[in-house]
């Protein structure tokens, strides 16, 4: 089988460990997986993957372009032509599903599109009945988790399939994440960690106002992302006001440069609904506390004591996790063992790739209309 992953910007730079991870455990399965990404998204390009560019449209009326010159070079390269043309396409990210679905139509493909937000799969419903993926051989709305699979009202004539999101879990001692810094059982500057969609600036300011007072009271470090100060000037004045910027550390792309996360004291999650995103399996599967906002389409969020959920999300409710996580080691710790256990029996990365593969091969079995899988 031959698979393409197109990811758009956005998603080849966040989801960077989570789609090279899958790529390599599906060649360990005999299934040729090439990674298709922006041309200023490709990132390091030594290793095993078989990657390649492609050219971001400016408007949506490029995708007809885009998709051929992508087609072509794919075939330039060897890597997929009408003799051997590709078996799926999985758009990874809302930015490149005008493209997938111009490219499925090239190769008589499927198309497998990725969403991981209750908003995603709506919009991924109405794109897969739309005009734009009109004459695709078949289109399926892919979800993480079967809570945000079947948390939206389905429309007819879509497909919507769950393929559970997996990490590799550090074992009891603390090996096996090699990405997962080692830290003492008390470090000196307790470490706090926030992840949070750039959309949601005004939560955001709540948290900030929540912890504060306890950030500083613990003489903590609050680690966030560079750009959600960058794209929100009121995140920043939110910091300055509550007296924050001296203890606060601005990280570029810091989904993509996990060690922060993966070594925090804990992990505050802002969350859309049903947001997945795989830093968080990350750093449960590292045995970090998380504390985020209960949400039903999000299982992760209602695992008995593998995370610090909050009822509502609001200002007291983050104060009071934050207070109690950084105060109570023993808390932090168990918090982060029922996660790491969870991570390891239920979102393993085999178990994620056995999935994927096994969804390729149903999404192929339609398009062949019985005939089977190739």
């Amino acid at each position: 089988m031959r698979v393409l992953l197109l990811a758009d910007g956005d998603f080849a730079t966040r989801e960077r460990t989570l789609v090279e991870r899958l790529a390599f455990g599906m060649m360990d399965e005999g299934v040729r997986a090439i990674l298709a990404t922006p041309r200023d998204a490709v990132g390091d390009e030594e290793g095993l993957i078989e990657r390649i560019w492609h050219d971001a449209p400016a408007t949506r009326f490029g995708a007809a372009r885009a998709a051929s010159a992508l087609s072509a070079r794919l075939a330039a390269y060897g890597l997929a032509d009408e003799r051997a043309p590709l078996d799926v396409v999985h758009a990874l990210g809302a930015g490149v599903w005008r493209i997938g679905a111009r490219l499925a139509r090239i190769h008589s493909a499927p198309l497998v599109l990725e969403c991981w937000t209750s908003a995603l799969v709506r919009q991924g419903m109405t794109f897969a009945r739309s005009g734009a993926a009109g004459g695709t051989p078949g289109v399926v709305v892919q979800a993480p988790s079967v809570a945000l699979a079947h948390g939206e009202t389905i429309a007819a004539g879509v497909t919507i399939e769950a393929c559970p999101w997996g990490v590799h879990a550090r074992d009891e001692e603390g090996a096996g994440a090699s990405d997962a810094p080692e830290t003492p059982e008390t470090p000196e500057t307790p470490g706090v960690v926030i992840i949070a969609d750039r959309s949601v600036g005004t939560k955001l300011i709540s948290v900030l106002r929540g912890v504060s007072g306890v950030v500083e009271a613990r003489d903590a470090m609050l680690v966030c992302d560079a750009a959600l100060f960058q794209r929100d000037r009121r995140i920043w004045r939110a910091a300055r006001d509550f007296g924050m910027l001296p203890r606060l550390s601005l990280v570029a792309a810091l989904e993509a440069r996990r060690a922060p996360a993966l070594g925090a004291d804990a992990l505050l999650w802002v969350s859309r609904p049903g947001e997945h995103r795989s830093i968080i399996l990350d750093a449960m599967a590292s045995g970090v506390a998380v504390a985020a906002p209960a949400d039903p389409r999000c299982d992760w969020t209602g695992v008995p004591g593998a995370m610090r959920t909050l009822k509502t999300g609001a200002e007291d409710e983050w104060r009071e996790a934050v207070g109690e996580l950084l105060e109570d080691a023993a808390a932090r710790r168990s918090i982060g063992d029922a996660a790491r256990n969870w991570a390891r029996s239920e979102r393993s990365a085999s178990g994620h790739v056995a999935a994927q593969i096994a969804l390729y091969e149903r999404v192929v079995g339609r398009r062949a209309v019985g005939v089977g899988t190739r």
